[in-house]
C-alpha cells in the first residue's frame, strides 16, 4: 500500500488516468475510485491516494507515470500493514516549558481506517496547529484514553526522583490498559520507541498492572495510522490546556521552550511557577 498526497488541482487529471478503470463508492469522501488490474486506487476529496494491493511493483510503475508533483506520505511494508486494526499510542508536551503532558491510547479499526485517511491523520509535528483543531473534535467518537500530567503533578513526579521517560512509561501503560480494556478484545498495541525495551519494562516494575505485548516502533506515528490518531489526539488536548492556561494568565502562553518561553516565563511569579511550567527546565537557570 502506498499513500500520496496530491493538489487538489490535480485530482481531475489523475482521475482521467484511470478513467477506463472507475468504479462505484459510497464514501461521500472520495473523489474517485478505481480498480486496475489488482490495484484498488481511492482518491479524496482532500487531496490524500490511497495505491492499495500486494503488487509494490505495479503501484511504483503506476507512480512513475503521474506528470505533476506529488509527496509520498506513507509506504507501509506488508508487516505494517498486518496492524491496521490496532491500538496505536503516543504524547505531547513533552518539550514545552508551558502545559501538561499528555499521553492519548488510540484505538482505530480497519474499518475506519479509510475515512480516517481522508481527514489528513498524520503525525501531529507535521500538521497545524489549525488543522489539529479541526481534526480533533472528529476524533472523539472513536475509542481512546487519556492521560493529562498537569505541571503540578510533573512538578511532584520529578521531586520525587522520576525522570521524563518514566513518566512517559507509566503514563502510556495506564492509557493502554484503558483502552485494551474498553474494546475488551486482543489486538496489536503499537508505542513509538522512545526508550528501549528492556528499559521500557524496568520503569514501571513498581506497577501493580503492566501490559507487556507492545509492539515498538522508530517513528511510528509516521507509519502507523492508530498511533497517528494517538498523536493527533493528544496534540488537540494539549492545545485545548494551553488555551485554558493563556486565558488565566492573560496572555498567549507560548509552545516550545524557546525565547519566546523565556519571555513569558518573566511574567510568572515565583509562587505560580509550579502550576505553569516544568521547574526542571533549563529556562529556569538561564
Amino acid at each position: 500500500m502506498y499513500v500520496i498526497l496530491i493538489d487538489k488541482i490535480y485530482i481531475n487529471r489523475l482521475k482521467n488516468m484511470f478513467i477506463d478503470f472507475l468504479v462505484d463508492s459510497s464514501n461521500p469522501y472520495i473523489a474517485f475510485k478505481a480498480c486496475y488490474s489488482t490495484i484498488t486506487i481511492e482518491c479524496y476529496t482532500s487531496g490524500k491516494v490511497v495505491f492499495k494491493g500486494d503488487d509494490i511493483e505495479l503501484i511504483k510503475k503506476m507512480l512513475e507515470k503521474i506528470d505533476f508533483n506529488f509527496e509520498i506520505t506513507t509506504s507501509p511494508d506488508k508487516q505494517e500493514m498486518d496492524y491496521n486494526t490496532s491500538i496505536g499510542s503516543d504524547e505531547v508536551g513533552t518539550g514545552d516549558l508551558f502545559g501538561p503532558v499528555v499521553i492519548c491510547s488510540f484505538y482505530v479499526d480497519s474499518k475506519d481506517s479509510d475515512y480516517l485517511v481522508s481527514l489528513g491523520i498524520n503525525d501531529s509535528k507535521k500538521l497545524t496547529d489549525d488543522k489539529i483543531r479541526k481534526i480533533g473534535p472528529l476524533l472523539k467518537n472513536y475509542t481512546f484514553n487519556v492521560v493529562l500530567i498537569d505541571n503540578l503533578k510533573y512538578n511532584e513526579l520529578v521531586d520525587k526522583g522520576y525522570n521524563m521517560n518514566e513518566i512517559k512509561a507509566l503514563a502510556h501503560n495506564k492509557a493502554i490498559i484503558c483502552t485494551l480494556n474498553d474494546i475488551e478484545k486482543k489486538v496489536p498495541v503499537i508505542l513509538d520507541e522512545f526508550a528501549s525495551p528492556d528499559n521500557y519494562y524496568r520503569y514501571l516494575r513498581g506497577s501493580k498492572m503492566v501490559y507487556d505485548e507492545i509492539v515498538f516502533k522508530t517513528k511510528a506515528e509516521s507509519k502507523y495510522l492508530s498511533v497517528a490518531c494517538a498523536s493527533v489526539m493528544a496534540r488537540y488536548i494539549f492545545l485545548l490546556e494551553m488555551d485554558k492556561m493563556s486565558k488565566l494568565l492573560g496572555f498567549e502562553v507560548p509552545k516550545g521552550a524557546g525565547i519566546k518561553a523565556d519571555e513569558a516565563l518573566k511574567k510568572i511569579s515565583d509562587k505560580d511557577k509550579p502550576k505553569f511550567i516544568k521547574l526542571n527546565f533549563k529556562n529556569l537557570t538561564k
